[in-house]
């Protein structure tokens, strides 16, 4: 029977110079051979993954982006699966995190292009933030969107992710993908919702689906894989939710464990 590989991308499939090593190349091409199916689960918008992967995009069947907001497949990145956040929700989760933080700065994740607020650009010259600043500032999200990024005046940590859950409620997912920000997205946009949908859409359960991954909005995923591997690099948190442990990033983690199922 057909099995799935789903891997994250930051700190799993990619080095620390956010590169594809050439046994990792070499791993997904012989997976792809014997008939797997491969997918990338990343909190990147599609535009920043398909500029990750770069010439080796086509290696894999399908690109989950922005936390499971949108899934794409085929050579053209063909939109397939979707789950936006709606506009009302948008404002009340507006409304809530500032009154948690005031002076916070807004980025949104629209699809096209990442916006956000002046308050996100003036943090963002003072500490390390994983976005691209390439749309002027505006004054907030109007419409449905794939992810809402908060940015907290001081580096967040995870009581700050569980009081804005316990604000939300159970119709939005809280994540933190180690990029300097909090992000906010529909429940629905999930990687292990949106990578369960994927793998069953193509007749694969999730005993069939092994996936891979090191940052903490990898646990879901971890959890809901047959076979779930946790990088050496990745914390003691996401470890524990994995029935496997891998080398990590830098020591072609993946590449070895896949090399070791055909032995």
């Amino acid at each position: 029977m057909r099995r799935a590989f789903v891997f994250d991308l930051d700190g799993t499939l990619l080095d620390s110079d956010g590169q594809l090593s050439a046994a990792t190349v070499e791993a997904l091409r012989e997976e792809r051979a014997r008939g797997s199916l491969l997918a990338v689960a990343t909190a990147r918008p599609l535009r920043l993954a398909r500029s990750a992967l770069g010439r080796h995009v086509g290696l894999v069947d399908a690109l989950i982006v922005s936390n499971g907001a949108a899934t794409h497949e085929g050579p053209s990145s063909t939109l397939v699966d979707e789950a936006p956040l709606p506009a009302r929700r948008v404002a009340h989760v507006l409304s809530r995190s500032r009154r948690l933080w005031p002076g916070c700065g807004i980025g949104w994740e629209r699809g096209d292009g990442f916006f956000h607020d002046p308050s996100f650009a003036g943090i963002a010259t003072q500490r390390s933030i994983t976005r691209f600043l390439d749309h002027p500032p505006a004054d907030g999200p109007t419409g449905p969107i794939h992810q809402l990024v908060i940015a907290t005046t001081t580096p967040h940590s995870s009581a700050d992710l569980q009081r804005l859950r316990s604000h939300l409620g159970r119709r939005t997912s809280v994540t933190d993908s180690a990029g300097g920000v909090i992000e906010v997205s529909s429940r629905r946009a999930d990687k292990a919702m949106a990578m369960l949908r994927w793998a069953s859409r193509h007749g694969v359960g999730a005993p069939r689906i092994t996936a891979f991954g090191d940052g903490l909005n990898d646990i879901g995923m971890l959890r809901s894989a047959g076979t779930s591997v946790a990088m050496g690099n990745a914390a003691a948190e996401v470890a524990a939710a994995a029935t496997h442990r891998a080398l990590a990033h830098d020591q072609d983690g993946v590449a070895q464990f896949l090399q070791s199922l055909r032995r």
